[in-house]
């Protein structure tokens, strides 16, 4: 485990095993458990929370997950709720083009220092939070995340 790549890179640890896999991704594994057991989401939407947080990291905005993992469980909540309106918003098809307020996750926004809206993210989103969703958080995110 000492040659593992920087954890925005994760999508291309395919050769490690499941449970290097889920070793690698503990810090995500918490974070998915908080999202369930502490706040009350349910499972499929915390994994596609957790998907569009990861692929956050894939697309230049790193230490995502540290830095969520750092506030409280409120903060959390809220957003895990941004996250949801961006997948939302996306599954609906709308053209992100047609919006004029240019700061759609503002408390997102602050976390990753910077003004974040749906413009910002192109057609690669859902191909790229699939990717995810398959590759990395169906062998990561299971029961045993719920024991701390």
């Amino acid at each position: 485990m000492e040659n593992l790549p920087p954890h925005r890179s994760f999508l291309a640890m395919t050769n490690l095993s499941d449970n290097d896999l889920r070793v690698f991704h503990h810090i995500d594994r918490e974070l998915y458990g908080r999202l369930v057991i502490d706040i009350g989401f349910e499972k499929p939407e915390s994994k596609e929370i957790m998907a569009f947080w990861l692929w956050l990291e894939t697309v230049g905005h790193p230490n995502v997950i540290d830095r969520i993992t750092a506030v409280s469980n409120n903060a959390v909540r809220m957003i895990a709720e941004e996250a949801q309106a961006c997948l939302a918003y996306f599954r609906s098809g709308m053209d992100p083009n047609v919006l004029r307020d240019s700061n759609h996750f503002p408390i997102t926004a602050g976390l990753l220092d910077r003004s974040i809206s749906f413009r910002d993210f192109t057609e690669s989103m859902s191909s790229g939070i699939l990717e995810v969703l398959n590759e990395v958080s169906e062998k990561i995110f299971d029961d045993s995340c719920f024991f701390r």
